[in-house]
């Protein structure tokens, strides 16, 4: 048995084709083969299914159904985002803060390249990341300095406007860096607004009190200098360290009147600010996570004004309220909210 295939431009012609090639062969066959079919009742070569036109395929086309599928992803799309809208429970805007947390936004401090990480590490869980996470760099806490033409140095310019209003002709302002869960920048933040105020001439103070992780302290503790004339101080006063070349002096956690008294620690802080509050213009406290220390809400007690710090996309808006309400009674203190590390794309000089 042979089977015959053709391809033509249509099925009609190709079934035409197919048939006379067929009855070419029958009749080929039945020529050369007649002495021997004679001998047989049947002959030897026959047709037993003529060739038919092919039956086109119904349905809708390609391009129709390629449309449908666009839509259909596009909706299934829009309603992914939609719905990550209404489950969205991080503070990403000027409006999660004003509006639902009733609280002002002091401005937003954009995400500097220099300091962002590894973005491979945002692969890894949050408690490998939170292990494997490098302490701060010199040139992270002096960026606002190297760099004063900065989208970043604007923003610490803009914050240094609204505390001086805040302040209404105090001789020290004395302000706080304090966030809800940690990790937000606050030493970042701090370091680089001293240094802005000091380069502009103005006698700086800058307090490492946040006794979890103490990286103001390591990282500056050994770019500074103990000053000559506090050789016969107090060991609170002897303890404060001098930058050189700008007028900003630098209070570590080091010493035993911060280790030996665990439970006076803050203090310690109070001291300091106490006995330094005439002699500078601005005290800067870096102040610990106020979720996971227990001496941040009595170390407001020493300052005049405070500010909460809080990643964009990343701070929990619930852990944002929970902050506010720990600091109720300490409600006239906080100025307001700044957000930090905001996508450069997400800001502009007005903002």
């Amino acid at each position: 048995m042979a089977e015959i295939e053709v391809t033509a431009n249509s099925s009609e012609k190709s079934a035409r084709i197919a048939n006379a090639i067929a009855r070419t062969y029958v009749d080929y066959q039945w020529k050369f083969r007649m002495e021997a079919t004679e001998r047989e009742s049947a002959p030897l070569a026959r047709i037993l299914t003529p060739a038919s036109p092919l039956v086109e395929r119904t349905g809708m086309r390609t391009p129709v159904l390629l449309a449908l599928g666009l839509f259909a992803g596009l909706g299934f799309g829009i309603c992914i985002a939609a719905a990550r809208v209404a489950m969205k429970r991080t503070v990403g805007g000027r409006s999660d803060l004003e509006d639902e947390l009733a609280i002002r936004c002091l401005g937003l401090v954009p995400s500097v390249r220099a300091l962002r990480p590894n973005p491979f590490s945002q692969l890894l869980p949050r408690w490998l990341r939170a292990s494997s996470r490098k302490p701060l760099s010199s040139s992270a806490l002096s960026y606002a300095a190297d760099f004063p033409t900065s989208l970043f140095c604007e923003a610490l310019r803009l914050l240094r406007s609204q505390l001086v209003v805040a302040a209404s002709g105090h001789r020290a302002i004395v302000v706080g860096v304090v966030s809800a869960c940690g990790s937000e920048g606050r030493s970042t933040l701090i370091a680089n607004f001293a240094q802005l105020l000091a380069r502009a001439g103005e006698k700086v103070l800058l307090v490492d009190a946040d006794f979890q992780t103490r990286q103001l302290t390591e990282t500056l503790a050994s770019l500074t200098f103990l000053s000559s004339d506090g050789a016969d101080a107090d060991a609170e006063i002897s303890e404060v360290r001098c930058f050189p070349g700008i007028a900003l002096k630098f209070a570590p956690l080091l010493g035993p009147a911060v280790d030996e008294k665990f439970m006076s620690r803050q203090d310690w802080v109070g001291r300091i600010i106490a006995t330094h509050r005439k002699e500078f213009d601005w005290i800067c406290v870096d102040m610990p996570a106020l979720a996971r220390c227990g001496d941040a809400l009595a170390i407001v007690n020493f300052l005049d004004h405070l500010v909460i710090l809080a990643e964009w996309n990343k701070t929990d808006r619930s852990a944002l309220g929970l902050t506010l309400k720990m600091l109720e009674p300490q409600r006239p203190k906080v100025l307001g909210v700044v957000l930090n590390k905001v996508a450069r794309r997400k800001m502009t000089l007005m903002e």
